[in-house]
């Protein structure tokens, strides 16, 4: 087996399976290329899941952000793949909970009830957090990205 000079490090991540029911469900883990395939250890629970490179279909860095996507196949069946180099911001803002990372809660009035919804406004604030998160990541994502499609091209 040939090994890139630029092989990355095993690096912690936070595992997002992109299927309906499962999108929320973040674990906390690391990443590591082995000889038969893309490893993540979780923590929580404790668990191991090994992708080989021959299931994987598709490998992109997720530009301006710190995501890495996978797709791959499971028993025949596509799945998809997430893989945050930083820890994801809640998709939804909590139940009752307008407001966004750090920002004052707005009184209603006539004024701002016509502003847009506390989903919309977190959900630009999510954008916000991970394109800046992106910047300082792009080349660890890229690197990994890469590295990542040589070893699917290779099918090692």
């Amino acid at each position: 087996m040939m090994v890139a000079m630029n092989e990355p490090e095993p690096v912690t991540v936070w595992m997002v399976h992109l299927a309906k029911g499962e999108a929320d469900n973040d674990v906390k883990g690391t990443i590591a290329l082995e000889a038969d395939g893309l490893v993540f250890a979780g923590a929580r629970p404790p668990m191991e899941i090994r992708l080989p490179y021959g299931a994987i279909r598709r490998t992109k860095r997720l530009r301006g952000s710190p995501i890495l996507l996978v797709e791959w196949d499971r028993s025949g069946e596509a799945r998809r793949t997430a893989f945050y180099f930083t820890q994801p911001p809640p998709l939804f803002p909590a139940a009752g909970d307008s407001s966004i990372r750090g920002a004052p809660a707005e009184r209603v009035s006539a004024v701002t009830a016509f502003k847009r919804s506390g989903k919309r406004r977190a959900q630009r604030g999510n954008a916000r957090y991970l394109q800046t998160m992106g910047i300082g990541l792009k080349e660890l994502v890229q690197l990994w990205a890469d590295a990542l499609k040589e070893r699917v091209a290779a099918g090692n």
